[in-house]
């Protein structure tokens, strides 16, 4: 892999074009518009001139007043497009020919030029031990991250539990092996995972006197939803109305989702979305199963965490949700609070991920993974941590610093995160417990 000065305009601006078209790139409107920014002024000739205040400004529509020792967000978005680039480059485009980094200390992007691979150095030829996986199985294989947030949330919408299987035709995928390592029972092709959300009920709005079912209590909406209403829509010729349903599935839920099936896709595995409402703890004994959500929203979670050393609270003082650590190894006891920031919501936040033996599970079997924060973002970026590879390797070399073997059966891990407007920009590893587990599939705790 070596730098190549003679590349040209076209080139840089194909493999601009292709990050840009990625699933890594999918939902990172700004960081779309930093990378566009930066990679047409280094074409132009400008990359010498390019400057955090002019990136702020014309990049991320910060004012004409924008100061950078006030304002850290053109700081934090080039972290998070550094991290961008890397998975992409590591996880959706390993062959890419041409690949854009952006080094620390630095805005103007760089390009490097992909030599193509000896013929020794290939799959076919690798030696052993050095090979990446190749994963054959059930023909189920990742799906764009917009299909799938589009299809979880039509889906439940409109069936408020339906089960959801997405699949497409067969294919053969190179896997990095430490997410085969991490994933465990999970990636193998029989796992047939559940992947269980336990979402907020909510109401529905109606604009005509629509047919539901006669068992289902139909409310008047009041003035103030009303004028929501109002700023989206026309007023309709009658009353509007509503109704409850009994889930919802939060955008941070959903782009977390998405992470996990595209996985699933490269392992070929099979996997099914369903609301925590049609699977209750007590029967998920002897299964693969990946929870989303809060305590707030889900008894299964709630009865997860009741034992584990990081457990999610309400904290009153700062009125939302934070990550506590419980456990001895603390003299006192270790709380991650989120940080918020005016017009901007929760600017840090935290993602818990929890991994664990399934209930009654043989050794190795089944397994139970929980995708939680303080609020959906942190799920998001709990599940987009455990689906990238560069941050389950530097896991992992964590662990091996504890004297653990690999992954251990039972462990939690804080993720910080950094969002902007409740979208998730940029996570980072923050703290690591192993545990010994005990029951994980009793039945969760009564709620008066």
């Amino acid at each position: 892999m070596n730098p190549t000065e003679g590349l040209t305009a076209k080139q840089k601006r194909r493999a601009l074009e292709d990050a840009l078209g990625s699933e890594t790139f999918a939902r990172a409107d700004q960081l779309k518009k930093f990378l566009r920014y930066i990679v047409e002024m280094e074409i132009a000739g400008k990359g010498d001139q390019i400057s955090e205040h002019l990136v702020g400004i014309e990049a991320l529509g910060r004012p004409e007043d924008f100061s950078p020792t006030e304002d850290s967000a053109v700081r934090t978005r080039a972290k998070a497009l550094r991290e961008k680039l890397r998975d992409l480059y590591e996880r959706e485009l390993p062959d890419a020919p041409v690949r854009i980094e952006l080094q620390r200390g630095s805005y103007a992007p760089r390009f490097i030029h992909i030599s193509a691979p000896h013929p020794a150095e290939t799959p076919q030829h690798a030696a052993i031990g050095t090979a990446p996986i190749v994963v054959s199985g059930p023909a189920v294989r990742g799906v764009p991250t917009w299909v799938v947030a589009a299809a979880i949330l039509t889906g439940f919408a409109l069936g408020a539990g339906a089960l959801l299987l997405l699949r497409q035709p067969p294919a053969t995928q190179t896997v990095n092996p430490i997410l085969t390592e991490a994933w465990g029972p999970l990636s193998r092709p029989e796992a047939n995972t559940l992947i269980c959300i336990g979402a907020p009920p909510f109401y529905v709005v109606h604009s005509h006197d629509q047919y539901v079912a006669p068992e289902v209590k139909v409310h008047p909406i009041p003035d103030a939803v009303a004028d929501v209403w109002s700023t989206y829509r026309p007023p309709p010729p009658g009353k509007l109305t509503m109704h409850r349903l009994d889930g919802a599935a939060q955008v941070g839920v959903i782009a977390g989702v998405a992470a996990c099936t595209n996985t699933f896709g490269k392992f070929r595995s099979s996997y099914q979305v369903l609301l925590e409402r049609s699977a209750p703890l007590a029967a998920l004994p002897r299964r693969n199963v990946i929870h989303f959500g809060s305590p707030e929203y889900s008894n299964n979670i709630t009865a997860l965490l009741e034992k584990t050393p990081f457990t999610l609270r309400f904290d009153a003082g700062s009125r939302s949700f934070a990550v506590v650590a419980r456990d001895g190894e603390d003299s006192k006891q270790q709380v991650y609070l989120p940080k918020f920031s005016v017009g901007r919501g929760m600017v840090e936040l935290y993602g818990l991920i929890t991994v664990m033996p399934s209930a009654n599970s043989p050794e190795g079997k089944f397994r139970t993974v929980v995708f939680s924060g303080t609020n959906s973002v942190g799920s998001q970026a709990a599940a987009e941590f455990f689906s990238s590879p560069p941050h389950l390797q530097k896991l992992r070399e964590r662990f091996a610093e504890l004297r653990q073997t690999g992954f251990p059966p039972a462990y939690q891990v804080v993720v910080r995160c950094h969002s902007d407007n409740y979208q998730l920009v940029s996570y980072e590893f923050e703290a690591l417990r192993v545990f010994q587990p005990s029951s994980a599939g009793g039945a969760p705790p009564r709620r008066p």
